[in-house]
């Protein structure tokens, strides 16, 4: 080991290489999918429900690169001495493996729900993704090489039985996807001379069952890569219909804000024209008014009964003249 990881808030390492915590951490530099190395406030991850579902996994998809590790060495014990208890074993392990995954890969999709825009979350779950698919990527590789080995086998058995076997037997032989080709075994039995090479040929047939198994569980491996990739894909989608649903919310409001001013505009141009109209209305009454009142003199003649009349009618179309004003303001 480099070094022991030294995390903020610790004093003493522990032997598996991390240190005890003496407080929950604060801040935490994350790096991953891109995002840039800056410190990221985390909160309290001791009592934050996300992160600790996080290292939960992460403990999880560690124990499943021991359960491989196991199943690469029973595998190697089965191409020296194969037996039926063996067998029973590696099948079980493929299957708790498969089994693991699946049920890792929903628990990394759930999360996925959760992320948001945080960018801490965002980096540890990328971590996950990646952790997962690594995991899936070493399952793989370890069957492609034991079926490479088991195709080996049955090459070599076949040529104990007859040392003029050709090539194309042999592939013959361990070609998995014609299911008659077990009439190539059959064949050979029935010409065996010897116990050893009719055992030889028995196991050279047992081993293209178990070819057949294999190439069943690189399928399985098949969608189970393409499972854990789509994870991408969907947390991709997710987030960018955040975002365009934000930006659409956003246009909204700045449309809004544009027709409330409008609105603003428009009711003080009324506000004007309405002060306008009600000037002119009071400008022409009070022409009317004056035009009456000459009237009035030109017919009075002058009397002093006329001059009280003219007075009371210039007093009533004043007030009528203040009345139409107020009524148009």
């Amino acid at each position: 080991m480099a070094g022991l990881l030294k995390l903020p808030g610790t004093t003493a390492a522990s032997k598996d290489g991390y240190a005890s915590l003496d407080q929950p951490i604060k801040q935490h530099t994350v790096s991953a999918g891109g995002i840039k190395d800056v410190p990221i406030e985390l909160g309290d991850l001791a009592n934050d429900v996300y992160f600790d579902e996080v290292a939960r996994i992460r403990d999880a998809i560690r124990a499943l690169d021991d359960t491989i590790s196991t199943l690469q060495t029973k595998q190697a014990y089965s191409l020296q001495a194969p037996s039926e208890s063996l067998a029973v074993e590696i099948t079980t392990l493929s299957s708790k493996l498969s089994q693991d995954i699946s049920y890792h890969r929903s628990r990394i999709a759930v999360l996925g729900q959760q992320v948001g825009k945080d960018e801490a979350r965002r980096g540890h779950w990328e971590n996950l993704k990646a952790a997962l698919q690594r995991m899936v990527e070493k399952w793989q590789r370890a069957e492609q090489a034991h079926r490479e080995k088991v195709r080996d086998k049955i090459g070599r058995q076949m040529r104990i039985v007859n040392p003029d076997v050709t090539d194309e037997e042999v592939k013959q032989a361990v070609d998995t996807s014609a299911g008659a080709q077990t009439q190539v075994f059959q064949q050979a039995i029935m010409g065996a001379r010897s116990a050893a090479a009719k055992s030889a040929l028995t196991e050279a047939e047992s081993r293209r069952s178990e070819l057949v198994q294999i190439e069943e569980t690189l399928v399985q491996l098949a969608a189970l890569m393409q499972q854990v990739a789509d994870l991408v894909v969907q947390q991709d989608v997710q987030i960018t219909h955040i975002e365009s649903t934000t930006a659409g919310v956003e246009a909204d409001v700045e449309q809004g804000v544009k027709q409330i001013g409008l609105a603003k505009v428009s009711a003080a141009a009324a506000r004007h024209k309405r002060k306008m109209c009600a000037a002119f209305g009071f400008l022409l009454l009070l022409v009317l008014i004056i035009v009456v009142v000459i009237e009035v003199k030109q017919g009075s003649g002058g009397g002093g009964g006329g001059k009280e009349e003219v007075k009371t009618e210039t007093v009533s179309a004043a007030a009528s003249a203040t009345s139409h004003a107020a009524r148009y303001r």
